[in-house]
């Protein structure tokens, strides 16, 4: 799988992401958004994408923070009837990446495994 195609400062719930398509066998297969933030945002930047998310997808399964005072790594989760979608707050040094995942739920049945 490769990312072929990027679009810089798509916006999503109002911040910009940069977007990549990635493709296999000329089959779109995954898009990642990504954005960069100040470590201190973090927190609050991934609550505000998960929120504008569970108010357009519902309710996602939501993985649970550390105790710890700083930012954690974090995960929602949203499985649609055609593809899955993930957002991702993973902190590193005095920055943060929010990562929003979309792929294709995977139709096959037991039969062809």
């Amino acid at each position: 799988m490769r990312g072929l195609w990027t679009l810089p400062n798509d916006m999503l719930a109002g911040m910009p992401f940069e977007t990549i398509f990635f493709f296999r066998s000329h089959k779109l297969e995954r898009i990642e958004q990504r954005r960069l933030v100040p470590l201190g945002q973090c927190s609050q930047q991934f609550d505000y994408l998960t929120s504008a998310l569970e108010m357009r997808l519902g309710a996602a399964v939501r993985s649970s923070e550390t105790g710890t005072s700083a930012p954690a790594n974090r995960s929602a989760a949203w499985s649609l009837e055609a593809f899955r979608t993930a957002a991702f707050q993973m902190p590193s040094g005095s920055a943060c990446t929010l990562m929003l995942v979309q792929e294709p739920l995977d139709s096959r049945d037991a039969s062809s495994l």
